[in-house]
């Protein structure tokens, strides 16, 4: 996670399930623009392969590895 020393807040994405069979899924949560300062992600019965800035948010994906629905989520910093 990247951090500044400004005020910021947590937002967390939607979420998505993944299908099964090594099925992919992603989310992605944005800030405004101009004040992502980090993120992060959750992955819920599964691992996540990317979690990464990307323009102003931070996107998550995983692949299911698994015979269930797992769930990856994405959380984005964002400034004051």
């Amino acid at each position: 996670m990247i951090c500044s020393t400004s005020p910021h807040h947590h937002y967390w994405g939607d979420g998505a399930t993944l299908p099964f069979s090594h099925g992919t899924a992603h989310d992605l949560k944005y800030c405004p623009s101009g004040t992502v300062t980090g993120g992060g992600a959750l992955a819920i019965g599964t691992s996540v392969y990317e979690s990464s800035f990307w323009g102003n948010g931070w996107p998550a994906r995983a692949v299911n590895n698994s015979g269930d629905h797992p769930e990856v989520r994405a959380n984005a910093v964002c400034k004051d």
